[in-house]
């Protein structure tokens, strides 16, 4: 009996030289124009991202690890293993600082084009031929539903874990006795399993591959791919150093979890669809297309002995990740019922569109061969179908960074905040970055100072803006001191708090304007303290007290 790799060999070789030749030259010329756009795409894309700047995120990798503690190297950060991405990070810190984020999106950005390739790949070994394969892959590289994973540098913690699981998977799926490319398949997945948690749902899609290509026969080539990474992961699981937790994301019941998934799946196609209806017309070719796929096994073309394995098993893997992430990210505690982006809508999020979208293309391309070689008029709506979403796509991704950009005042504040004068005296001191969002990752002000010449100067920073970041920055709340005397503030007064002395404001609030000690015409503009009590960190501090509420008192 011969299967359809060997049917389509013997009609080759039945085919004149001037068919085969045509063949070759169709596919080279569909290779050498999937690598135009991917090289076209890099400076695209650089422009693209040329408002992303440094995240929350991204502060865990600079600010609160180094390349010298390996307790760093494999702390979780939110229930992930990031140990390469770590010292990447930590490379590109020694070699660039923060003075420029390009070489960090070069990076996510080089990651992105690897998958996209790696998806291309896929597809022509499942027997998708080359320029259908191309304008999958190629719309792929542009998938602006996915700006998250394309534009903004801490990304590559997925694309890099996806990029190796493609890579195994690509490895891993082949016939035959084990070989070489076993053993660098299982260096690919482990080297995805120090990037993210996404590894895990890759290694399951590499198992379940080898499993439907080679049958339970094949249990041992499965075990190998799957059970070193596994035994791994639950060893870091126990062992590691505990990272950040965020508690009240996780789900509360199956149904939370199930809508996660469902979600997640639209928001997927429609992002690839775009416009209102594609989305539910890629998932019926998607769902038509296998089906006549399926049914061909009883025309002596078996489902998953040609490269098929690995887009079924792809599929899978997409549900597995999305269920494995609505565990902890599903749910909707506190505050958050609040948020009409919380609980299952959280699954819109760009990062897991992308994952899901690189997940499925494969399967859609091989539904669309299929379609298509039963039917050539197929093709013009199929390849249709599959671009109509580019145009809006492309904008998408285009308007990307300026949505999620570094609000300018944040970047300004990271900036300068180190280079003021009163901040110095807080050097060797662990006092957190005066924002929870930011130094809940570990950015702290002795990080800031110390960190001064690798951190861009931005420029003179004028008396009153250096007054008002004290002011703003530098005085936070504490705990009350015993033996203040309180004074009636009926009037505007004018104090000199010592650096770690703390002052009250009670009976209402009252605005305080920082004026420098010796520089003149200085002053900070005013801010309301409501009633606290509230520390200097640095100092001495002159600061002018106003009423803002009648009966206010100020204790210093």
């Amino acid at each position: 009996m011969v299967d359809a790799k060997g049917e389509e060999a013997l009609a080759s070789d039945e085919r004149s030289p001037v068919a085969r030749w045509r063949d070759r030259v169709r596919g080279r010329a569909a290779l050498i124009s999937f690598i135009a756009i991917e090289v076209g795409a890099y400076p695209l894309l650089l422009f693209f991202g040329r408002h992303t700047w440094f995240t929350q995120d991204d502060w865990d990798f600079l600010s609160a690890r180094t390349a010298g503690d390996l307790g760093d190297w494999f702390r979780g950060h939110f229930q992930h293993m990031v140990t390469l991405p770590i010292l990447v990070y930590r490379l590109l810190w020694r070699l660039f600082g923060i003075r420029t984020y390009v070489p960090y999106l070069s990076l996510v950005i080089l990651t992105h084009l690897a998958v996209a390739a790696l998806v291309r790949a896929l597809a022509r070994r499942a027997g998708v031929r080359p320029w259908l394969a191309t304008v999958i892959a190629g719309g792929f590289v542009l998938f602006g539903a996915g700006g998250e994973n394309i534009l903004v540098a801490f990304q590559i913690t997925f694309g890099a874990a996806l990029m190796f699981g493609l890579l195994q998977l690509l490895l891993a799926d082949h016939d035959g006795p084990m070989d070489r490319r076993d053993w660098l398949a299982l260096l690919a997945g482990f080297a995805g399993l120090l990037c993210s948690g996404v590894a895990i749902a890759m290694t399951v899609v590499v198992g379940l591959t080898v499993l439907l290509r080679r049958g339970w026969s094949g249990w041992r080539v499965a075990v190998f791919q799957t059970a070193p990474i596994g035994v791994a992961y639950l060893i870091w699981t126990v062992a590691a150093p505990k990272g950040q937790i965020v508690t009240n994301l996780r789900s509360h019941s199956l149904g939370q979890m199930i809508k996660f998934v469902w979600v997640g799946i639209q928001a997927a196609f429609g992002g690839m669809g775009q416009l209102p209806g594609v989305g539910i017309l890629l998932v019926v070719l998607l769902v038509v297309g296998l089906a006549v796929a399926f049914r061909s096994r009883g025309e002596g073309r078996p489902l998953f002995a040609d490269g098929r394995a690995a887009p079924v098993a792809l599929m899978v893997g997409a549900l597995l990740f999305m269920f494995m992430t609505a565990t902890a990210r599903a749910g909707q505690g506190g505050l958050l019922v609040l948020l009409k982006t919380a609980g299952p809508d959280r699954a819109r999020e760009s990062r897991y569109i992308y994952l899901i979208g690189a997940m499925c293309l494969p399967a859609i391309g091989l539904a669309a061969e299929v379609l298509i070689r039963r039917r050539k008029l197929f093709a013009v709506p199929v390849v249709a179908l599959l671009l109509v979403g580019l145009p809006a796509n492309v904008n998408q991704l285009s308007d990307y960074s300026p949505r999620y950009a570094t609000p300018p005042r944040t970047r300004y504040v990271i900036l300068s905040l180190g280079r003021l004068p009163l901040a110095r005296q807080l050097r060797n001191m662990h006092v957190p970055y005066p924002d929870n969002r930011l130094s809940v990752e570990g950015l702290t002000m002795n990080w800031l100072i110390a960190s001064v010449g690798r951190i861009p100067d931005p420029g003179p920073i004028p008396p009153g803006v250096g007054a008002g970041e004290v002011l703003e920055f530098l005085v936070q709340s504490s705990i009350p001191s015993p033996g203040l005397r309180c004074v009636p503030l009926t009037k505007p007064l004018l104090y000199v708090i010592g650096r770690g002395r703390t002052f009250t404001v009670e009976r209402g609030s009252a605005y305080v304007k920082n004026v420098p000690i010796g520089a003149a015409g200085a002053s900070s503009p005013k801010r309301a303290f409501r009633p606290d009590t509230y520390r200097a960190l640095v100092g001495p501090l002159r600061l002018r007290f106003l009423p803002l509420d009648r009966g206010v008192e100020v204790c210093v």
